[in-house]
C-alpha cells in the first residue's frame, strides 16, 4: 500500500495548501474575519497527518484485537464541513449538499470514512469538469435485498448504514474498471483514489454499488452500523 500512502498524504496536503492560499488571499485584502476558521482547518488537517501516520504504522491493529472503531455520522459531518467549504471556495461552480436522513454509528473509523468520502468527492468534482454541477452526500439506514456489490460481486443483504454520493458530472463508461489499481483516464500518476475506496470499504466489511443516473453517477456505500446498542447488517 506504499502508493496509496503517498496518494492519501497528497490529499491532506492539498487541503493544507488550499487553506494557506486562502489565508494569503484574505491577508492581501485585509479581510481577517476568516482567519480563525482557516487556521482551525489547518490545525485539523495537521491532526489528520498524525492519525494518518498512526493508521499506516499500526494498520494490523484492528485485525489483531478484533475490534473496530465506530463513527457517529453527525459528528463526522461537522468535521467534513471544512473540506466542503474548501471545495466550494475553490470551485465556485460546484454546490455540495450533505443530508442525514437517519443518524447512526458506522462500524468504521472516522479517518477511514473520511478518506473514502474525500476520494469519491474528488472523483465527482473531476467528473463535473468546468461545468456547473451538484454533489449530494446522503447518510441513511437501509434494508437491502437483490443487489450486488460492484467490486466483490457478492450479494448485499440485510440492514446497513449507507452513504450515498451522487454527482451531475460525466457518466462512467466501464464501472468494473474504475476500482482497479492504476486505472485512470486522467494521465500518469493517477488511478489510486477509487482503488483506495474499494480497499478501505472491504477492509471494514462494507460494500459498494455504483450506478449511472443520467446525468451523473451514484456511489452508494454500505457499512455495518450500530443502532440502540445493536450491531446491524449481514454480520448479525
Amino acid at each position: 500500500m506504499d502508493r496509496t500512502f503517498v496518494h492519501d498524504l497528497n490529499n491532506i496536503l492539498t487541503v493544507l495548501k488550499g487553506n494557506i492560499s486562502l489565508l494569503k488571499f484574505y491577508n492581501e485584502k485585509e479581510e481577517y474575519n476568516n482567519f480563525t476558521r482557516l487556521i482551525g482547518t489547518i490545525e485539523m488537517q495537521m491532526t489528520k497527518v498524525e492519525q494518518f501516520i498512526e493508521t499506516y504504522t499500526c494498520k494490523y491493529r484492528e485485525k489483531n484485537n478484533g475490534n473496530r472503531e465506530y463513527t457517529r455520522i453527525d459528528s463526522f459531518i461537522e468535521e467534513f464541513l471544512f473540506y466542503k467549504e474548501l471545495i466550494c471556495s475553490l470551485k465556485e461552480n460546484i454546490h455540495i449538499d450533505i443530508i442525514i436522513k437517519q443518524n447512526s454509528y458506522f462500524k468504521i473509523s472516522s479517518f477511514c470514512l473520511y478518506r473514502i468520502v474525500i476520494n469519491i468527492v474528488k472523483n465527482s468534482v473531476e467528473a463535473i469538469d468546468g461545468n456547473a454541477g451538484e454533489i449530494k452526500i446522503i447518510f441513511d439506514v437501509e434494508t437491502v435485498k437483490n443487489k450486488y456489490c460492484s467490486t466483490c460481486k457478492q450479494p448485499i443483504k440485510g440492514t446497513y448504514g449507507t452513504c450515498t454520493i451522487e454527482n451531475t458530472g460525466r457518466e462512467i463508461d466501464n464501472i468494473e474498471s474504475i476500482f482497479k489499481e492504476n486505472y485512470t483516464t486522467k494521465g500518469n500518476g493517477r488511478g489510486l483514489g477509487l482503488y483506495i475506496v474499494k480497499y478501505l470499504t472491504h477492509e471494514n466489511s462494507g460494500h459498494i454499488l455504483v450506478e449511472n443516473k443520467n446525468p451523473g453517477v451514484r456511489f452508494k456505500l454500505y457499512f455495518p452500523y450500530e443502532n440502540n446498542g445493536d450491531i446491524c447488517s449481514c454480520e448479525k
